[in-house]
This record gives C-alpha cells, sequence and structure tokens, in this order.
C-alpha cells in the first residue's frame, strides 16, 4: 500500500505520481513521461542535460550553422521584420555595438531611450524643438571622449543639432553653435 500510485490517461504523456510515497512530498503532481520533478530530481536532469550539452557542443554547432545556410532568406526576413516594428530596441542595439567598439563603459536598452524621450517631453535636449518619431540619441559627453554609453550619459536630440555635434564636447561645440 505504500508504493507509488501511477495513472496514466489515454494519449497523454503525463503520469500522476504519489509523491508522498515517492519523495517524501505531501502534495500530488502532474508529471510528464521524463519523471518526476522534485528537488533532488531535478538537479540530476539538470546535470545531465549540461553534461549532454557540453559533450555535443560541436554536433549542435554543426547543426545550426546547417540549419542557418538552408533558411538564410527565412532568418533575414524575420530579423528585417524584428527591426521595423521594434526601431527603438534595434537603435539601442546599434548604439551599444558602435560603443563596445570605441570601449565604452555602460549600457542602455530601449526603455531606457523611451524613458528619457518621456522625460524630455518629446523635445530636442539641446535646441528644444520637437522631435516626432524621427530623433537621435546622443551621447551629452561623447563616447570618444570618455563618455559612457550608459543611460546617464544618453540624451534625445534632433538630427541637426546631433550631426553639427558630433563628437565634440558639449562645451566646445555650444561655442560654435551659439
Amino acid at each position: 500500500m505504500n508504493e507509488p500510485q501511477y495513472s496514466t490517461p489515454r494519449r497523454s504523456r503525463f503520469v500522476r505520481v504519489d509523491l508522498l510515497h515517492a519523495h517524501g512530498s505531501p502534495t500530488r503532481y502532474l508529471y510528464r513521461h521524463r519523471g518526476c520533478r522534485c528537488v533532488a530530481c531535478s538537479a540530476a536532469a539538470s546535470s545531465d542535460s549540461f553534461r549532454y550539452q557540453n559533450e555535443h557542443r560541436e554536433e549542435h554547432r554543426a547543426n545550426n550553422r546547417k540549419y542557418a545556410s538552408a533558411h538564410r532568406e527565412e532568418q533575414g526576413e524575420r530579423e528585417r521584420r524584428y527591426r521595423a516594428e521594434n526601431p527603438e530596441a534595434n537603435r539601442a542595439h546599434n548604439h551599444a555595438r558602435r560603443a563596445r567598439l570605441r570601449g565604452a563603459q555602460g549600457t542602455h536598452t530601449a526603455a531606457d531611450i523611451a524613458a528619457q524621450r518621456t522625460r524630455q517631453k518629446g523635445s530636442c535636449y539641446w535646441c528644444g524643438t520637437k522631435v516626432g518619431r524621427h530623433y537621435h540619441v546622443d551621447h551629452v559627453m561623447p563616447v570618444i571622449l570618455g563618455g559612457s554609453n550608459g543611460p546617464e550619459n544618453l540624451v534625445i536630440a534632433c538630427a541637426p543639432c546631433n550631426l553639427s555635434k558630433h563628437d565634440r564636447h558639449p562645451a566646445d561645440w555650444a561655442g560654435i553653435m551659439f
């Protein structure tokens, strides 16, 4: 009577296990066909999975390369659609990439850019004009001059201000602009 009770529904991969007798748990759970999800069994399955991934790493990489080469157009279309649907995330990704290439510290996300745009009420940080949907994300202290790529160094700017400021120090650029 102290044995685990199993019942398999028709056409289902789930098994109901009485864990009170199986692993010391006072409740009943619905488990997949792979087995128990108690702490001990989960840890064992996790270590087995990790070991398998390490042993077959090159095989997985070869399969991924094969799939990518066979579905190049499909993946390209998926990436183009994502960039079109998520312009702020794409912009943050591009900024982060350029900053990494220049060795800048700090990172920011699309949410950081959106928050900055909200704080600035959709206006250019430098001249105060409304930027609308077409705005640039500018580093107050340019990355090339040692500025960080973190959200504390980002502002929303109109294209003319950002393109004229380029990589100048804000004080130098303000002297030229005004």
